[in-house]
C-alpha cells in the first residue's frame, strides 16, 4: 500500500498549522493588550 502514510502526514501537517495559528493568536493579543492605555484613575463602583 504505497500511499498508506497519507492520513498519518496530513494529520501532521494539521497540527503544525495549529499550533502555528495558536502562536499567531497569542502574540497578537499581547501586543493589542500592550496597546490599551490603562486609565489613570479607577472610580469606586456604587
Amino acid at each position: 500500500m504505497p500511499l498508506g502514510f497519507v492520513p498519518g502526514a496530513a494529520a501532521a501537517v494539521a497540527l503544525v498549522l495549529s499550533a502555528y495559528g495558536v502562536e499567531r493568536a497569542a502574540e497578537s493579543s499581547d501586543a493589542q493588550a500592550a496597546a490599551r492605555p490603562v486609565p489613570a484613575f479607577h472610580a469606586p463602583r456604587p
